[in-house]
């Protein structure tokens, strides 16, 4: 949202094919054509990319789900899918199955500029988010940032300890 408000004509693409979870709360976008589609070559993009409103934000949906993702997201045809909607915006967001469950998130960022790793914080234990780290390290993934999300502040607190010792707060 951030780069449309900037003027930037922003696509997200939901590459969750296990469980897509961007068109929740987007009504419109549960039907219809998606990514599945496009990389199999049964849709054009023109089909699939709504954009929302009159802004400059675009999203892909997922689709439906293929018997087999990870081949879909590791085939050449994803990957001119992909440069194909380069050329049509300015910012691609592609959001994904997490990086521990399976290897969709290794594969995926092979192909982008950039891996912005999402935890959530009340639902990620931290050695799992580790693990993630770790294994998109492992593949020299272009790790840039870490956001965590679902922060309660209520909850979250700050500060590190020493012995017996707390310096933090709310």
């Amino acid at each position: 949202v951030t780069f449309a408000q900037l003027g930037e004509r922003t696509l997200l693409i939901d590459a969750d094919m296990r469980r897509p979870a961007v068109h929740r709360g987007l009504p419109d976008l549960a039907e219809g054509k998606g990514l599945s589609h496009l990389v199999a070559g049964t849709a054009e993009a023109s089909e699939c990319v709504r954009q929302l409103g009159t802004g400059n934000v675009w999203v892909l949906p997922a689709g439906p789900v293929p018997p087999n993702p990870q081949e879909l997201l590791s085939s050449h045809r994803f990957q001119q899918t992909l440069d194909q909607l380069a050329h049509a915006f300015d910012h691609i967001v592609i959001d994904c199955a997490p990086a521990c469950a399976v290897s969709d998130a290794l594969v995926l960022s092979r192909l982008v500029h950039a891996v912005i790793y999402v935890v959530r914080s009340d639902a990620t234990p931290w050695q799992i988010a580790d693990q993630g780290l770790r294994r998109l390290k492992r593949v020299n993934a272009p790790l840039i940032g870490v956001v965590v999300n679902h922060v309660v502040p209520s909850k979250a607190r700050y500060g590190r300890g020493y012995g017996k010792y707390y310096y933090g707060g709310d």
